[in-house]
């Protein structure tokens, strides 16, 4: 009788350790599913902002070609005008 009796305690030991660790696994489980989701949301919002900066890069880059070019306009309306500028005053010294 001792030997069965030591058997049960020794299958029953083995049923609970076995049930403890498949509810600990599962456990873990949830815990790494909750943490995944967690982090494709974190995930999701850095693809998110990074697609914001790299629209507004895309769009500042754009004005700096527009006022670059509204530069290069102004300097030649500049040197058109400097020009223009210079006959005024040839005509007026010859005037004189």
């Amino acid at each position: 009788m001792d030997i069965c009796h030591l058997t049960e305690c020794t299958v029953c030991k083995q049923v609970c350790s076995t049930v403890l660790a498949e509810s600990l696994v599962s456990e873990l489980q949830e815990a790494d599913l909750q943490e995944l989701s967690r982090s494709e949301a974190v995930r999701r919002q850095y693809e998110v902002e990074t697609e914001r900066l790299t629209s507004r890069l895309e769009h500042t880059r754009a004005q700096n070609a527009v006022l670059a070019l509204t530069l290069d306009e102004s300097k030649t309306h500049c040197d058109r005008l400097s020009l223009l500028v210079g006959k005024y005053e040839s005509s007026a010294i010859a005037l004189r």
